[in-house]
């Protein structure tokens, strides 16, 4: 899709979506060194280590979700909802949402959360602060508004916001078939056009009519076995482990500084990398994963979601960290993980699949009516009730120790 009286500048060819369409001022900004540097921060870092083919970028995702924001724009601006020039605002957002991403996407979100920062904070930054912001106010827009629509925190309206950002945005639906597509597992593979199709707006929030209700739990279902399958796949999470305990001991010899953008857009899968291969306390963590020697479950038992106080204490790092080195102590285990699924690791988990608004046209009136997507969608309501996992990883020949020894603290799995 491409608005007819915009000639693209030029066209790239994309193994998901076909031919995505760039205006001069998206080719502009993607030739940028802050946007090109997303060819070198892999969009699933670990998980290579389990899917060879997963060695895709931040960048090819970002190409993605602007042509998906484009799209779901288009259909709004067919409805009367925004206007052209808000979908412009929409792919610009999309194509920049991911651009204050660290090295080794969500393993490095940890470190910045310690620091209570986010990726989005940077997103924010590096539009304000580099060519990409003189860019934009250049062609007429404000680098302001794409900044705090990119980031998802744009205020008014909502609904523009949750196209970037919500259960059902264009983030989403490109990553889980992308991911999908380059991993092998086929659960992404959802009608996504047809969730676009379907948007409407009730009260100024993004809703999906009726008949999408089909692809709508679909969708919800591909989360939820992307997350099993590809995300929190327990040998994936081995290797993003190690990387994390790198990054934190990297942390705390000084190598990261927040507050220079600059400084931290040399940052990158490549270079850092490289630079933990010379820090003495980086440097085993490393190595074990030059030669895939990764930590082995030992231990796992499921936990409600619902539970948020019971998962909030074990994902708090003081807290997961005095209960391994009790592992470890009791075991006699040199090196204890202990693996909780959060917001941190899996881009998805914080949201409930049951916020999604539906509507159904009268057919008389023409009117918007809302429904309430738990009142027409029982497997929906059943999925509200997902649980997830806390792992405890130990080198192979101490499994066996440190299972019993996580049982007795723990519980049995």
């Amino acid at each position: 899709m491409y608005f007819p009286n915009i000639p693209p500048a030029t066209a790239i060819k994309d193994p998901i979506h076909g031919y995505i369409y760039l205006s001069e001022l998206e080719k502009k900004i993607i030739d940028l060194e802050a946007f090109q540097r997303l060819h070198r921060i892999k969009q699933l870092a670990g998980s290579e280590y389990v899917y060879p083919s997963a060695n895709h970028t931040r960048f090819e995702h970002a190409l993605g979700v602007m042509h998906l924001a484009g799209d779901a724009g288009y259909r709004l601006n067919l409805q009367e909802e925004i206007t052209y020039e808000d979908t412009l605002l929409l792919r610009l957002a999309g194509l920049l949402h991911d651009v204050g991403h660290g090295p080794f996407s969500h393993v490095f979100e940890t470190i910045l959360s310690e620091e209570q920062l986010t990726h989005e904070d940077f997103t924010i930054r590096v539009i304000l602060e580099t060519e990409i912001g003189d860019f934009i106010e250049e062609e007429g827009f404000s680098k302001h508004l794409v900044a705090e629509l990119a980031a998802g925190r744009l205020k008014n309206p909502p609904f523009m916001r949750e196209i970037i950002s919500s259960t059902i945005d264009v983030d989403k639906q490109d990553f889980l078939v992308r991911d999908s597509y380059h991993t092998g597992a086929a659960y992404g593979y959802v009608d996504m056009a047809r969730l676009r199709y379907l948007l409407g707006v009730i009260d100024n929030h993004i809703a999906v009519d009726i008949r999408g209700l089909p692809t709508l739990e679909m969708f919800v279902l591909a989360r939820m076995q992307s997350f099993r399958t590809i995300y929190f796949h327990a040998t994936a999470r081995a290797a993003q482990l190690l990387l994390g305990k790198a990054l934190q001991n990297a942390k705390e010899v000084g190598l990261f500084d927040f507050n220079d953008i600059q400084n931290y857009l040399r940052w990158d899968d490549y270079s850092i990398w490289h630079t933990m291969l010379n820090i003495p306390e980086c440097e085993p963590y490393i190595t074990q994963l030059k030669r895939r020697e990764l930590p082995k479950l030992a231990y796992e038992i499921e936990i409600l979601i619902a539970d948020r106080p019971a998962l909030k204490l074990l994902t708090h790092p003081s807290n997961r960290a005095s209960l391994e080195e009790q592992i470890a102590n009791e075991s006699g285990c040199p090196q204890v993980f202990i693996d909780t699924a959060n917001i941190a690791t899996t881009p998805f988990l914080g949201k409930d699949p049951v916020d999604v608004q539906l509507f159904k046209i009268d057919k008389i009136t023409k009117e918007k009516i809302p429904l309430k997507l738990t009142d027409v969608s029982r497997l929906i309501s059943v999925i509200k009730g997902i649980m997830t996992h806390i792992r405890v990883y130990a080198p192979k020949k101490y499994r066996s120790a440190v299972k019993e020894t996580a049982e007795r603290i723990l519980g049995v799995s």
